[in-house]
């Protein structure tokens, strides 16, 4: 246990090159938990295989969620690009 607290705290009174040392012992010990939460997330929401397996182990359900309404966009204008940019520029300044 003094082994790991020794190894988890930084030195502050030591030399220039301890004090590099033990920053990159320290902050590469606790930066990993957070890319290991952060890969693990990646996994879960990226692959249904993983999703499926987790609720598995954990005894929950999984749902489908429900669908967002797609808003309804007016019709395309007929004209050239500029046209219908220029009509998106009127009607921003109104």
């Amino acid at each position: 246990m003094r082994l790991l607290k020794q190894g988890l705290t930084i030195k502050w009174k030591g030399a220039i090159k301890r004090i590099n040392y033990d920053l990159h012992n320290v902050l590469g010990f606790y930066g990993s938990g957070i890319l290991l939460v952060i890969s693990l997330s990646g996994l879960y929401f990226g692959f249904k295989e993983v999703k499926t397996a987790v609720s598995f182990l954990s005894g929950s359900k999984l749902t489908e969620g429900k669908k967002a309404a797609q808003p309804l966009l007016p019709a395309a204008g007929k004209g050239t690009i500029p046209e219908r940019h220029q009509q998106i520029y009127h009607k921003a300044m109104v």
